[in-house]
């Protein structure tokens, strides 16, 4: 039951965002902060510098294309945190 209503709380959440995700989240000391638009663009800001990159969603996969790394996959939580390869984001 946990599952499904979870379930249910995420395809809410992801159909409310238009593109799937939108907001700013970032890590625990804000070293690095992810803000999503709905346009499919998101600015992302580390040490004062800030990357202007794309991203698509699939379910809770979203897909972001990064200068330097190529497409990055990042996957939405159900607590709905982002978890990358360089750690987790939270909703700020």
């Amino acid at each position: 039951m946990r599952k499904i209503i979870t379930g249910i709380v995420v395809a809410a959440f992801l159909t409310a965002c238009g593109s799937g995700i939108s907001g700013k989240y970032g890590t625990d000391k804000d070293w690095a902060v992810y803000d999503f638009h709905s346009d499919g663009t998101v600015d992302q800001e580390s040490m004062g510098v800030t990357a202007r990159m794309k991203y698509k969603v699939d379910g809770k996969k979203i897909a972001v294309e990064t200068p330097t790394d190529g497409t990055l996959i990042y996957q939405l939580s159900d607590d709905g945190s982002l978890k990358t390869p360089f750690g987790v984001l939270k909703k700020q």
